[in-house]
């Protein structure tokens, strides 16, 4: 689903089993394209192409409406059928279609066509600016395909848990908090502390465990959580400097260079095993 518009012209470009269908100022043939499928694929739709399809079937200047979502104004408007999948949801924030196809090394098509023409578009030029939305249109649907599984798992937890269709247009984790109706915590509790019950604290360094409990201490005493959370405290384990804080922990050389066996380790479900191995789970 791509969706494209000027001030006296708008169009749609689907694809559907591999059929290309071009719609070009017309509401009453969109609405009857859209009858017929279940789920919609687009790519930022959830932020543009739905709201803007929403403004066409209600009535409401497309071109206006678009106006309003770039200069960042709110409104409630909000397209009910069919179901659509946005998929650039939960990946790198602000990562262009543009810049996906570059990393797919795929041909980037830009269109000459100005869309704040104040006169409708020729045919020739209507023309280029369809070429340049199917290109957007296979560009989305291959990357849809890169991304199966991350849809797939969303598709499970709906269906495990009894969720509500629309719940699909949710992120993973707002589908398990659903699942887990978990309910958000008070800023009074942000900094309460809890360690894995299985970590040896007494093998820790002191300097370590006594950072944290400042922060703890400190936050009881009246100092906002803002403030105390970008605190940082610089360790060096084993002749390597380390960065402790709230976003991670951090480590490395500068300009290390080296040859020889290197190990790379990456932890799988650390989080999830953090909750289920310590109950930080809700309590039902």
């Amino acid at each position: 689903m791509i969706v494209r518009y000027s001030p006296n012209d708008w169009l749609v470009v689907f694809e559907k089993d591999g059929q290309v269908t071009r719609i070009h100022n017309d509401s009453e043939g969109l609405q009857a394209f859209l009858s017929t499928i279940n789920i919609l694929v687009g790519y930022n739709n959830y932020a543009y192409d739905d709201k803007i399809i929403a403004a066409i079937l209600r009535g409401i200047s497309p071109y206006e409406t678009s106006k309003k979502i770039i200069d960042g104004k709110r409104f409630n408007l909000r397209l009910q059928n069919p179901i659509t999948l946005d998929a650039m949801q939960e990946i790198r924030l602000g990562l262009s279609l543009k810049e996906a196809q570059a990393n797919m090394k795929e041909n980037i098509i830009e269109t000459p066509i100005n869309f704040d023409l104040d006169r409708p578009l020729t045919k020739m030029e209507l023309e280029r600016v369809f070429q340049y939305c199917e290109n957007d249109v296979r560009t989305t649907k291959e990357l849809f395909y890169k991304r199966e599984s991350y849809f797939i798992s969303k598709f499970e937890i709906v269906k495990e848990f009894n969720l509500p269709a629309t719940a699909i247009k949710k992120t993973r984790a707002n589908l398990s908090s659903e699942v887990l109706s978990a309910k958000p915590s008070t800023d009074k509790h942000r900094l309460k502390l809890t360690y894995d019950r299985r970590l040896p604290l007494d093998e820790l360094p002191k300097p370590i465990i006594e950072f944290y409990e400042n922060i703890q201490e400190n936050f009881k005493n009246g100092k906002t959580f803002q403030e105390l959370e970008k605190e940082k405290l610089t360790y060096t384990l084993h002749s390597v400097p380390h960065v402790f804080g709230f976003g991670g922990l951090h480590g490395a050389l500068e300009n290390y260079a080296g040859e020889g066996n290197y190990m790379q380790i990456d932890i799988s479900s650390y989080y999830p095993s953090l909750m289920i191995n310590n109950d930080f789970v809700t309590n039902v």
